[in-house]
């Protein structure tokens, strides 16, 4: 979180949006998170402990699965691309993607500007999470795997589904 992601992050925390910012630097993050600003700049001490406290502002480390995190619970995201990298992730359909400052800030208003913009890169993100993420899928993947690990996959039996027993007073 550098100068314009801590002034950003603190400025839209208090205007009541929830924000997630992250930095690879923990030394940045025990700051922030005490709700001190690593850079100096009249009443961003005060606006950054403020979002904390309130709670629309949290930082971490753990960009890839934040990202994850934000499109699992139907937020638009935008991330630089060292932020994203990695990721199976489509710039423009998933999430949006700039490595310009200015730029950045750019998409984040038109985001707050047009929010059914906002919203339909939320739930484009959505499905992509539901599909490459969901308990279903999970179980087909991890099927796979059991059947390549026996030698064939084609050649699985059906699962066995036992009835609970009912036990008789007598």
């Amino acid at each position: 979180m550098g100068y314009v992601g801590t002034v950003s992050a603190a400025c839209f925390a208090e205007l009541g949006h929830d924000v997630i910012g992250v930095d690879v630097n923990p030394r940045k993050l025990e700051m922030l998170n005490r709700g001190l600003s690593p850079m100096v700049e009249e009443g961003i001490d005060e606006a950054v402990r403020a979002g904390i406290d309130a709670g629309p502002l949290r930082v971490g480390s753990g960009t890839r699965i934040k990202i994850y995190e934000a499109m699992a619970m139907r937020r638009p995201v935008g991330s630089t691309t060292i932020g994203a990298e990695g990721l199976p992730l489509e710039a423009g359909a998933n999430y949006r993607r700039t490595d310009h400052p200015q730029e950045f800030a750019a998409e984040i208003f038109g985001l707050l500007d047009c929010p059914e913009d906002g919203r339909e890169l939320a739930d484009d993100a959505f499905d992509f999470i539901l599909k490459c993420f969901s308990n279903r899928h999970i179980a087909r993947q991890f099927e796979d795997i059991c059947g390549r690990a026996i030698g064939d996959s084609e050649s699985m039996p059906a699962p066995v589904v036992r009835k609970p027993q009912t036990a008789l007073a007598g």
